[in-house]
């Protein structure tokens, strides 16, 4: 009886381990959000990270928008993701991005391009780009995680992205929804492809750390080992009683 109340009781306190994605909405766009991360509005972007990593900071997402240019289209954001980024180490040195794979994708019925870099942003972490037109507004969605920890996060952002959803306003976008905002400078199209404009500057992403934390994913896993741990020493100590 004492074993089958100690089972009882971590299966209470793991309940809140169970947690569900909430749907995360602004003002050109949803998604699943995954369980403990939070979105904050800085303005031109919404920068989002996860409750685990706020320490080491491991991993971001962020979202912006701007409304459509002449050269905003799939196949000039192909192009634009298909180049290496030029990036300058903290050391000074001058890095290239590497380019992973860059393709076209439907998610949610919507077509998106879909690319994966390393370098891009910041050194030593890899950046998945999601982006897309629709209506009046284009919108870039980017994943960032530190290499090291890339694939701690790596169900998180699968899952938020296959959530994505772009809805574009009727008056265009408003300045403090976290996106670019009509008249600013910033819309204006720099190079080849309108995703140059889209793109957002590496201040937003954090300092690195080599901090072990544990995502959603890992804490549950561990939780539930605990718990079948519990079941299965009480099993058996009832064979050997039988």
């Amino acid at each position: 009886m004492r074993i089958i109340k100690i089972i009882l009781w971590l299966t209470f306190c793991l309940l809140p381990l169970t947690s569900y994605a909430e749907l995360f909405r602004n003002a050109y766009l949803s998604f699943e959000l995954p369980p403990n991360w939070k979105c904050s509005n800085e303005v031109t972007e919404w920068v989002c990270i996860s409750n685990y990593s706020q320490r080491s900071k491991e991993a971001i997402i962020i979202l912006t928008a701007k409304e459509v240019g002449p050269t905003d289209s799939l196949q000039q954001y192909m192009a634009h993701l298909n180049q290496k980024k030029p990036l300058q180490s903290k050391k000074g040195q001058q890095l290239m991005s590497h380019v992973y794979t860059v393709k076209q994708v439907q998610i949610n019925g919507h077509p998106w391009v879909d690319g994966l870099h390393i370098n891009s942003e910041v050194e030593n972490y890899y950046t998945r780009y999601l982006t897309t037109t629709k209506g009046n507004i284009a919108v870039l969605v980017t994943f960032s995680g530190h290499k090291q920890h890339y694939t701690k996060y790596s169900a998180d952002f699968f899952k938020a992205i296959q959530s994505l959803r772009v809805i574009p306003p009727q008056n265009g976008l408003a300045k403090g929804s976290g996106s670019l905002g009509p008249g600013s400078k910033n819309q204006e199209l720099i190079g080849g492809g309108g995703l140059a404009g889209l793109e957002m500057g590496s201040n937003q992403f954090p300092e690195e750390q080599s901090g072990e934390g544990f995502s959603d994913s890992q804490t549950k896993i561990a939780g539930l080992a605990l718990l079948l741990a519990a079941i299965g020493f009480y099993l058996l100590r009832r064979r050997k009683k039988g």
